[in-house]
């Protein structure tokens, strides 16, 4: 073999190699997901522990929206200035205690380009703008919703749902079995009835416990299904959706709502209304009507316009410092609610909650409250708005 023949040999392989690394795994509207954009993200979503198992779906889903999100901010007209990248990237950096240069090293030590980083970068940064332009003065908080939002039970509840679980093959040769018994098992309503069915068909690892989970917290449970669980009345099922391999069914059993609360931290505001006559008729009449009228604290003053400051009073405490009846009676309500279950020197004492917070550094104050639930509330029309981009987009793989 010639000198030259050797040479271009040689050269042909890293070439081809580039060819195959440049080459289309998805078209997006007039846009293209090459090879290495999906080999980038997937070592970018590894580099920042964002990996999940299947990384490469992950990662092609992402650049699919990202691609998604590029088609509509630039049909908006939105183009961003390099100080706002810039700006960005620092802001990212800065999540991991790394300044931009020290963040985007440590990505070159994980094999991710620069442009990696901005691309990345750029396409949230644009799209927030887009949801910003198009939201902004659309969506409010109201001071009521933050009140709720600040009470005790909303910020330390932890809602838990009891479910089982049943799992059928997606591999062609059981098609035509799958496709003849899955109608029969959504027309399931009993607990026993899907359970025997779990032992019978199910290739899940709970076939043997008839698909009986352990109990969950509702917020580990992916997106796709979480709105659909928590919505949903025991002996419902929800499904069925496909996972990797198999499609799914779960029946929703029991929900149950657990409270872990530091109660030193725990502030009580509530006032204390004073009426004479003790469980009398009269008295228990007057209670209904104030009861019948207020909604928070500061109607009762309109409401019983004439009552002294002895009779009618708002205090505030922390939780341990309260007299015992009226903590528990306290912890029976919500904000806004009354009770008239105790009695003090003759008098029925209606006690009503005006607010119950957690007091600390490490809980949100009212403006923070509002400034997470506007967050909230952005993100999700962002989705949203996202998934109508979506269904008229044109997603092809080459």
């Amino acid at each position: 073999m010639s000198l030259t023949a050797v040479v271009l040999t040689a050269a042909a392989v890293p070439v081809q190699a580039q060819q195959g690394l440049f080459s289309p795994v998805l078209y997006v509207n007039d846009r293209v997901i090459t090879r290495y954009d999906l080999e980038q993200r997937k070592l970018f979503l590894e580099a920042i522990n964002l990996a999940s198992s299947n990384v490469e779906e992950q990662a092609l889903d992402a650049l699919t929206e990202d691609r998604l999100r590029e088609f509509a901010t630039l049909r908006a007209g939105i183009r961003l200035t390099d100080e706002a990248i810039a700006d960005g990237m620092t802001e990212f950096a800065a999540r991991a205690s790394l300044t931009t240069d020290e963040f985007i090293a440590e990505l070159s030590q994980a094999g991710v380009a620069r442009e990696t980083f901005v691309d990345f970068v750029s396409a949230g940064l644009a799209w927030r703008e887009l949801v910003q332009a198009r939201y902004v003065g659309r969506v409010e908080v109201l001071d009521t919703e933050v009140e709720r939002a600040m009470d005790v039970p909303a910020q330390r509840a932890e809602q838990r749902v009891l479910m089982a679980e049943l799992f059928l093959p997606t591999d062609p040769e059981f098609a035509d079995a799958v496709a003849e018994i899955l109608p029969q098992i959504l027309e399931i309503r009993s607990f026993e009835e899907f359970s025997a069915a779990a032992r019978q068909v199910s290739v899940a690892g709970t076939r043997d416990q008839g698909g009986r989970l352990d109990w969950l917290p509702i917020s580990n449970l992916p997106d796709r299904i979480r709105d659909d669980i928590r919505n949903a009345s025991p002996g419902t099922l929800v499904g069925p959706l496909t996972f990797p391999g198999a499609i799914a069914i779960f029946q929703v059993r029991a929900f149950e709502t657990s409270r872990n609360i530091p109660t030193g931290q725990v502030h009580v505001e509530y006032a204390r209304y004073l009426i004479p006559g003790g469980r009398s008729d009269a008295a228990m009449a007057e209670a209904a009507r104030v009861q019948a009228g207020a909604n928070y604290c500061p109607d009762l003053y309109g409401l019983v316009p004439n009552a002294t400051e002895a009779q009618l009073d708002v205090s505030e405490a922390l939780l341990p410092d309260l007299p015992a009846g009226v903590a528990m009676e306290l912890a029976k309500l919500d904000v806004g609610e009354i009770s008239t279950s105790l009695t003090e020197g003759g008098a029925l004492m209606l006690l009503m909650l005006c607010q119950r917070e957690m007091r600390g550094e490490e809980f949100p104050n009212a403006d923070q409250m509002r400034t997470s639930m506007l967050n909230q509330r952005f993100e999700r029309l962002a989705e949203i708005h996202l998934e109508e981009i979506r269904a008229e987009a044109e997603i092809r793989r080459p």
